[in-house]
């Protein structure tokens, strides 16, 4: 016989228990939906540049419920990122300070860090170190890291799933160069592994210049007081590839690329390094070479780490109407290609630009990074989308030896299509390229609506001809 009584008990405890599970659910769905997500952000504010000084703060709504931690520069952090911070750190260069760590174990003792941030290059890895500290799961961890910084590393990864790359090799010392050149002659190109920019390489063309530097610059940092007493394959040498270099720039979630701007270059920043005026064109989709270069991103990125979300910067070489890699980075592109990406989605080219909204790219990469959806409401109509010949393009001219003596006005310029920005000062001394000075004398910027990468390279050199003949310099003694 059913015990009915027992029975409609039990039927009441299980509905009341499950009530009670149904209520403790709904508290913490609760707790979860109002605790901010915290980001703590790494920056380095203390190179000269072109762009301008961003409020990161200032990315955020309200909606988006988080709240930053800033650990940046000494005297870089703006007054409205003070104000609104959750907590800040200002540290005299943070890349080269070795608190940094410190102060991020402090904060996340205060606060709990549930993710974080960088844009500097030299700061990725450290990120990634950190988030495994933390005990953050959420962007890179230092296995995944790896193959976007560490270029051997990087080039064994994706030339090992088949992309093509050119001959490479980890350099443990001049036997190892005198090896590499037996197989692959010059010219030679020679970086740090680890290097951001074009800090630190050099391309060897001549045996006389192969012995120059092998005699005094491959030890230069070796020293008695024991900086540096050996080298551990800290250096990597590649095979000069002769060709057009492009650049792509995008964001992938979980390996699947969601936004994307592929860029031809005008030299490289290597070349400016060395004197020549370097610039970037997009490539629009009209171009047969635009989805070419998508799906050499597409295979590229199936060849390393996937991350929840990721921005990159891509450079690949054209050999032959294939596209072969130099390098990956799994940060935002740097000088001005971030104001050409914002112009082309509708936002400023300048600060002064008041017609449009501010520049956009910055916004863009920090809520990508965090996997917040763009605030595209103030964009609605980029040119990008309502032209699809669309291309933009500069060019940064460098400065040259010497005394500046003369540079034309901004409103000098009168070419077709074209913004002129002077950037160097008359009677300002130019004693050659570093990476802690301002560089570049001025920038030209062209838009067109029916446009081809073709004509933009022609309207930016004639815009670079008209600037030579018009500036002067006191070469130095």
């Amino acid at each position: 016989m059913v015990d009915r009584k027992n029975s409609q008990r039990d039927v009441s405890e299980t509905s009341e228990h499950s009530w009670l599970r149904d209520f403790c659910l709904m508290l913490f769905v609760m707790e979860r939906a109002t605790t901010p997500t915290v980001v703590l952000v790494l920056d380095e504010v203390g190179t000269p540049t072109i762009n301008n000084t961003v409020s990161y703060t200032g990315f955020l709504t309200k909606e988006d419920n988080v709240r930053l931690i800033l650990i940046s520069s000494l005297g870089a952090l703006t007054a409205e990122d003070k104000a609104n911070a959750l907590d800040f750190v200002e540290l005299k260069t943070p890349t080269t300070n070795g608190l940094l760590e410190v102060h991020a174990l402090r904060l996340h003792a205060k606060h709990g860090i549930h993710k974080i941030y960088t844009k500097q290059e030299d700061l990725i890895l450290r990120a990634a170190l950190l988030r495994d500290l933390l005990g953050i799961t959420s962007g890179l961890s230092h296995q995944d890291a790896l193959p976007f910084r560490d270029k051997e590393l990087m080039k064994r990864c994706t030339s090992e799933k088949g992309f093509p790359v050119p001959p490479f090799s980890r350099i443990f010392s001049p036997a190892s160069l005198l090896a590499f050149l037996q197989k692959h002659p010059l010219p030679v190109i020679i970086k740090p592994s680890l290097g951001s920019a074009s800090a630190g390489i050099r391309v060897v063309k001549t045996q006389e210049e192969l012995e120059h530097y092998l005699e005094h610059e491959y030890y230069a940092r070796i020293d008695d007081a024991g900086r540096c007493l050996d080298y551990s394959g800290d250096i990597l040498a590649e095979a000069f590839v002769e060709g057009q270099m492009f650049h792509v720039n995008g964001f992938a979630r979980d390996g699947v690329l969601t936004e994307v701007w592929p860029f031809l270059y005008i030299n490289t920043n290597l070349g400016f390094t060395e004197g020549r005026a370097y610039g970037n064109v997009l490539v629009p989709p009209s171009d047969p070479r635009h989805a070419r270069l998508l799906d050499a991103t597409r295979r590229l990125l199936a060849a390393l780490p996937k991350v929840d979300d990721l921005v990159f910067h891509l450079e690949l070489f054209d050999v032959g109407g294939e596209f072969h890699l130099c390098e990956i980075a799994a940060r935002r592109p740097g000088g001005s290609i971030g104001t050409l990406i914002s112009a082309a989605e509708g936002g400023a080219l300048t600060a002064s630009d008041t017609s449009r909204s501010q520049n956009l790219f910055p916004e863009f990469e920090f809520r990508t990074s965090l996997g917040l959806e763009h605030r595209r409401s103030h964009h609605p109509e980029s040119p990008k989308r309502r032209h699809p010949n669309y291309t933009i393009g500069d060019l940064l001219i460098p400065r040259q030896l010497g005394m500046l003596t003369q540079i034309p006005a901004a409103s000098a310029c009168t070419l077709p299509n074209t913004q002129y920005f002077p950037f160097a000062k008359v009677g300002s001394v130019y004693e050659g390229f570093s990476m802690s000075t301002m560089n570049t004398a001025a920038r030209f910027v062209v838009q067109m609506d029916n446009g081809t990468v073709e004509g933009m390279d022609s309207t930016l050199a004639a815009a670079a001809a008209w600037f030579e003949s018009e500036v002067q310099y006191d070469a130095p003694a």
